[in-house]
């Protein structure tokens, strides 16, 4: 399988196990740079569903459980960046509650 880091951040440790078993031992012998992917044998026993944990170098964490890494042999954690718009342009974010205009709510 194939994990891909786009969280923004280093990952510092990788563990993966088959879904609901321990995750056992760090994966990773070097950090994983933000935009770098490493392919992951599961090892001996595999099942299609995996349970995997990204330690970031600033202690958050993402964790996939579940995965089925025979449909989809590519993990992809974190945020990617965004994709172009239809028609060009890249994609606006939802409006905040600081940016949105007067309330028409009448009262």
């Amino acid at each position: 399988m194939r994990i891909v880091n786009h969280t923004g951040r280093d990952a510092m440790q990788l563990y993966l196990a088959n879904a609901g078993a321990p995750l056992g031992a760090n994966r990773l012998v070097r950090p994983l740079a933000d935009g770098a992917a490493l392919l992951q044998r599961a090892g001996p026993g595999a099942s299609c569903l995996v349970d995997l944990r990204l330690v970031l170098a600033d202690g958050e964490e993402e964790v996939r459980r579940g995965h089925d890494v025979c449909a989809w042999p590519a993990i992809v954690l974190g945020n990617a960046p965004p994709r172009p718009a239809p028609g060009g342009g890249a994609p606006r974010p939802p409006a905040s509650p600081e940016r949105r205009g007067p309330s028409t709510k009448h009262t």
